[in-house]
């Protein structure tokens, strides 16, 4: 009992004057067992508006127990300004491995039709030598899937990037995403690709769907015999 009031007692005197080196404590504090001190340390980090507290703030906000303690850390996430909340919401989608989280984040991002954060996750994509189970793709591809409708656009560009793996995740998430704007421009890719760029082409047109059926049709008119068997495949 004493413990608690003397946690809440320190918390109400920072509330009064939050400066950023508080801001890991009230993180801390965020995690405590009694429902006040949470309640009130999200009160602190909203008034103190550090952009660093926003993946814990997110947390809480879609997982703590305490229904009041989730809705005041929601409220301390909308004192964030956006701009400086976009780069920790691109945090929470590579790092949180939270479902609620991510899914958090990724609205967020859309809602925001957020160009920089996408960029961000993207940019994941990009070769840096040998791969390891500890690079980004799969977080990276999740986010943007979660995201949807505004990386589509994006990523169809990176189909005609040079950097071979950043083409191979960029068709696997366009297929996962399943937006028919992109079957065109898979399609437009297939004769220039490489045998196993064309398989990943198929796989992300049979992700999408019935709508790439026509698009598929068509292929089987072409002089190249490997793109007749892929479509006639896929």
């Amino acid at each position: 009992g004493k413990d608690v009031l003397l946690k809440m007692g320190a918390i109400r005197v920072i509330q009064e004057k939050p400066k950023e080196e508080y801001v890991a404590s009230l993180m801390d504090a965020l995690n405590d067992t009694d429902r006040l001190v949470r309640l009130n340390a999200a009160i602190t980090l909203g008034r103190a508006k550090d952009p660093l507290a926003i993946p814990s703030i997110i947390y809480h906000a879609v997982s703590d127990p305490d229904k009041d303690v989730k809705l005041y850390s929601l409220w301390a996430y909308r004192q964030m300004d956006y701009a400086q909340a976009s780069s920790q919401l691109v945090k929470v989608l590579l790092e949180s491995g939270n479902p609620d989280m991510i899914r958090f984040a990724a609205n967020e991002i859309r809602q925001k039709n957020d160009a920089k954060a996408v960029d961000a996750l993207i940019r994941c994509f990009q070769s840096k030598g040998f791969y390891t189970g500890y690079d980004l793709d799969m977080p990276a591809i999740n986010g943007l899937f979660e995201i949807g409708y505004a990386t589509v656009e994006p990523l169809v560009k990176c189909l005609d990037n040079d950097d071979s793996r950043m083409r191979a995740n960029a068709i696997y998430t366009l297929g996962k995403i399943g937006d028919e704007r992109a079957i065109q421009p898979l399609v437009n890719h297939m004769p220039a690709a490489s045998l196993e760029m064309r398989s990943r082409i198929s796989d992300a047109l049979i992700k999408i769907g019935r709508a790439s059926i026509p698009a598929l049709i068509k292929l089987l008119d072409n002089k190249d015999r490997e793109i007749k068997w892929i479509a006639a495949y896929s």
